[in-house]
């Protein structure tokens, strides 16, 4: 299951394309004032917040591992399941120390934005790195049921109408909104795949399904590089006790997310080429 091509050129674009994720989230959340506002947009901004800081650390978390192979898991939007690709290291290990220490700054800059004492008290944790721990399995489930209890979905929705479809400008800071359509998406359907397979078991893949993968591993329109995905491995039917009609409310949204990320980024492309063009 490894990548084709050149392993370490494939995996620095990779990484260069989450760690800009991580920039943008974070610059987006250093002009928010997650203090004077409700418990309902405190609650949904938070969500993104602990998301994108356990896929921080998750990355860190990789990145630290002594071995020579890093494995990335990936979700196959045509097949709906969940694929790692491996990457075979053969650098010296100083451009993996360089994204070690870029990750560590966003990781702490992004901390701060959040209001801890807040986010303590709403989840009933003693500390807020019990939520954004990435190895603290236990506590993914607990965002999971604060997203359905918040109405996360319909927060998206507000967002997208407010945030992009209102203030339409042709402008880098309106690019970076698009981003973050895109990154919440990318939140949401973690969320629902994250869901789905604590309904359905079967996360196996066939040889003509890991060819698939195989197949699509570097094109964005056909596969999402998400490093949260491997929390899917720990998700279970008990774990989402208490959400009620659950699975009606997941049947069709994952399909749904997935055709409307696609669309984001034809929407993020078409922006780029014009903003590459000067025509902005």
């Amino acid at each position: 299951m490894g990548a084709s091509g050149n392993d370490n050129e494939n995996l620095q674009k990779l990484l260069d394309r989450t760690i800009k994720k991580f920039e943008i989230i974070t610059d987006f959340f250093k002009n928010k004032d997650l203090i004077n506002i409700d418990n309902k947009e405190f609650n949904n901004q938070s969500i993104i917040i602990l998301l994108a800081l356990r896929e921080i650390d998750a990355v860190k978390n990789l990145l630290s591992e002594k071995e020579r192979i890093i494995k990335i898991p990936q979700f196959n939007f045509k097949l709906k399941k969940i694929y790692k690709m491996k990457f075979n290291l053969v650098s010296n290990g100083e451009d993996i120390k360089q994204y070690n220490e870029k990750i560590e700054k966003i990781y702490k800059d992004l901390k701060k934005c959040a209001n801890t004492k807040k986010i303590m008290e709403d989840y009933n944790v003693s500390t807020i790195d019990n939520l954004i721990t990435s190895l603290e399995k236990s506590n993914m489930p607990k965002i999971i049921k604060k997203s359905w209890e918040s109405n996360f979905h319909q927060f998206f929705l507000d967002f997208i109408y407010t945030e992009i479809i209102s203030k339409k400008m042709y402008t880098k800071e309106y690019l970076n909104k698009l981003y973050m359509m895109k990154y919440i998406t990318q939140y949401l359907i973690f969320i629902k795949k994250w869901i789905w397979c604590s309904i359905n078991t079967n996360l196996s893949l066939t040889k003509d399904e890991i060819k698939i993968c195989k197949l699509d591993a570097f094109n964005e329109e056909k596969i999402l590089s998400h490093f949260l995905l491997k929390e899917v491995e720990n998700c279970g039917s008990k774990l989402i006790e208490g959400i009620s009609d659950l699975k009606n409310y997941n049947e069709n949204a994952l399909d749904e997310l997935i055709l409307f990320y696609l669309e984001i980024l034809k929407i993020i492309k078409k922006f780029e080429n014009n903003l590459n063009n000067n025509l902005l």
